[in-house]
């Protein structure tokens, strides 16, 4: 327990540190009783540090890389994907790593702020997710190193609202194209991507104990270098007939036990770009936005773009222009993914099916997210069963629409019709009777009288004097 005592006219506390050493320090207070509640919180804020549940001297000098590399220490391993380690070092070590956590919580905001034009809305939601983890694990109390709340909540760091990535897709035939232009070593794998809608980690991953071609069947187990696959469940897909021959080579081209090995006959590696191969594919395959035709003459520069791909020269020294394709934006190795659903769609596939095939928890990641249909000729199709019986019949459209529909639109009334009973010459008699009575104006009569215009609220008596026609010759 801590004590205080009298030195040199002032006051002094003895006090059992966090490492549990006993340490003499002055005291602010002038006076005993003041000393010895000084005495106290000192104590108590100590043996809090010890159990771990404020941080001490040396955690407030922890700084934010300390606690990404704690994170990464702690719980990296458990991770099916390594993606998020470079994605986290590239955008936040180097602004945030060097700074102490207080500066770095107040400096995360004005960081992703920053990033808005290079990052999608869902990119800096991961990171502000990633961020506000990180700060709960220096709350903990086996960590200690954060005492304060959260800095990352709604209220002062909101989520970031945006358009999702396009995500392109190919249609059947492209499909084709793009097999057709493939290396022949990488056709079995894309093509089991494109007809079973497999994520690029459960490809490298499969083995040939998974395929069963006695029974048709492809399981999938694992995804990388992880044990399970995203979802965390194993689950069999039936093989199609086409896809059956690109299986069967592959089976016994593979000197290992992968069914689709690197070069050097083991896993691929687990940051594959596959999505460079298919890129350049589709140069190949003709599936372009334009071509773009450049001089390769050292400070020349000349660049253009034109939608063929026919030979052309420079205009400066006569040179043939080198010419580059410029694949379709917005697709990737994943929108194979997405152009498995969208096929299954417009095969009018059930979509409870369509979920099954690609493993997803919800049929609305199906349709919402994966399935990117616009069919014209089959909406205007579906809305041509609509039938309500005899319309022209029953319910005609009304002529008069059209009458002055074409009166607006040319000045005059060029649809020719017969004598419209509201617009011949009014009755004078039936006026001037109708002016010569008082007229009473409002809903019911008995309602207050007052001065505004003739409504439900308004019920003014009003007298009109009776006018004259002189045109119709009433007297």
């Amino acid at each position: 327990m801590a004590s205080v005592y009298r030195k040199r006219d002032s006051y002094y506390m003895r006090v059992k540190g966090p490492d549990g050493i006993w340490r003499n320090r002055p005291c602010d207070a002038i006076t005993k009783p003041a000393a010895q509640l000084e005495a106290l919180a000192a104590q108590q804020l100590a043996d809090r540090q010890r159990n771990g549940l404020a941080p001490g001297a040396a955690d407030a000098q922890r700084t934010f890389g300390d606690l990404m590399d704690l994170w990464r220490e702690r719980y990296a391993p458990r991770l099916r994907s390594k993606t998020v380690l470079l994605f986290v070092e590239k955008h936040l070590r180097a602004t945030l790593g060097h700074l102490r956590l207080g500066g770095a919580a107040a400096a995360v905001a004005p960081l992703l702020a920053s990033k808005q034009d290079e990052l999608s809305a869902s990119s800096l939601n991961h990171l502000r997710a990633y961020v506000r983890r990180l700060y709960t694990i220096a709350a903990l109390s086996s960590v200690g190193w954060w005492s304060r709340p959260n800095p990352v909540n709604r209220d002062e760091l909101p989520t970031f609202k945006g358009r999702g990535r396009v995500r392109g897709t190919l249609s059947s035939s492209e499909v084709l194209r793009v097999l057709s232009v493939l290396d022949p070593r990488w056709r079995p794998l894309f093509a089991t991507a494109c007809f079973l809608g497999l994520r690029r980690g459960e490809l490298i991953a499969l083995e040939k104990s998974d395929l069963d071609l006695a029974a048709g069947t492809l399981n999938i187990s694992r995804s990388g270098d992880a044990d399970t696959t995203k979802g965390g469940h194993a689950d069999a897909l039936p093989v199609p007939a086409p896809l059956r021959p690109y299986l069967e080579a592959a089976l016994q081209l593979s000197p290992s036990r992968f069914l689709f090995p690197a070069e050097h006959g083991g896993r691929h590696a687990l940051d594959l770009d596959v999505t460079a191969v298919l890129t350049r594919a589709l140069g190949r395959a003709g599936i372009v936005e334009g071509y773009q035709h450049r001089c390769r003459r050292a400070g020349c520069g000349h660049v253009q773009t034109e939608n063929d791909n026919a030979s052309r020269r420079c205009p400066s020294d006569g040179r043939a222009l080198w010419l580059r394709p410029l694949p379709r934006k917005g697709i990737t190795f994943h929108s194979l993914r997405h152009t498995t659903a969208t096929l299954l769609a417009q095969a009018k596939v059930h979509p409870s099916i369509a979920q099954r095939i690609l493993r997803h928890a919800d049929v609305e990641t199906t349709l919402g997210i994966y399935t990117h249909v616009s069919d014209m000729e089959g909406m205007r199709e579906a809305l041509g069963r609509l039938d309500f019986g005899a319309l022209e019949e029953c319910a005609p459209a009304p002529a008069y629409l059209l009458e002055r529909a074409a009166t607006n639109m040319f000045g005059a009334n060029l649809v020719p019709r017969g004598p419209d009973p509201k617009s011949e010459a009014p009755d004078g008699s039936r006026f001037l009777e109708n002016r010569q009575r008082p007229r009473l104006v409002g809903a019911t009569g008995f309602e207050p009288a007052t001065t505004c215009t003739p409504s439900k609220c308004a019920t003014r008596l009003r007298y009109a004097p009776a006018r004259p026609f002189p045109s119709w010759g009433i007297q």
